[in-house]
């Protein structure tokens, strides 16, 4: 199936959009990487994440990529920073396993542009992959996550909004206080939970359920 599919080429809508999720400098990378990616049923969402910068850059990272995985014999094709593009963008597949399975791959990565891909997942709702972050909060305790999150305050309020409503609306069960929610320890952990801004959100939250 890979083989057939690989004969196939991405739309330039689709390249466009794909090189958009990263700085522009990594665009010929891109490239390599989408040599080695099946052509999908679907185009990626249109919707980006939020709205993010990085170093200066505005970046435009699809909320959802429908792209099959390449084939395991295909990424020996790739460069130490190539295989991590591929790693950040599989992070917006549409399948829970798959992302978790990529977000393993740049836990201890520290490229400033790997950031938003990793903190997005914070605010998702598949508890396996929110635990696997904050079992690994450590490793992203950096500067270049510090450096993120204080460069995009309205992306890192968006998440933490969506945090704390996916706890409200489907993990009270396994945590029914907000403080132990593997969400909110990893935001707190490393920085990206704001308590004198997020403070009225967390009691609006409580009391409304």
């Amino acid at each position: 199936m890979f083989t057939l599919l690989s004969k196939q080429k991405h739309s330039e809508a689709t390249r466009t959009r794909i090189k958009g999720a990263f700085p522009s400098g990594l665009a010929s990378d891109v490239e390599s990487v989408l040599n080695v990616i099946p052509v999908a049923e679907h185009e990626p969402s249109k919707s980006d994440i939020g709205v993010i910068t990085v170093e200066g850059e505005c970046l435009h990272i699809p909320s959802r990529i429908y792209f099959p995985e390449p084939a395991q014999e295909f990424l020996s094709e790739l460069s130490k920073q190539q295989r991590i593009i591929l790693a950040c963008l599989y992070t917006r597949h549409h399948d829970g396993f798959v992302r978790e399975k990529w977000l393993q791959q740049i836990v201890n990565v520290e490229e400033q542009w790997t950031v938003p891909f990793v903190l997005q997942l914070a605010g998702e709702y598949v508890i396996e992959i929110i635990k696997l972050l904050c079992e690994n909060a450590d490793s992203f305790k950096r500067e270049q996550y510090s450096k993120f999150i204080k460069a995009n305050p309205a992306f890192s309020l968006l998440t933490s909004r969506r945090i704390l409503s996916y706890w409200a609306c489907y993990f009270r069960s396994i945590a029914p206080r907000f403080i132990d929610y593997y969400g909110y320890k990893f935001a707190k952990e490393i920085g990206l939970w704001n308590e004198r801004i997020t403070r009225g959100l967390t009691k609006q939250r409580v009391a409304r359920n």
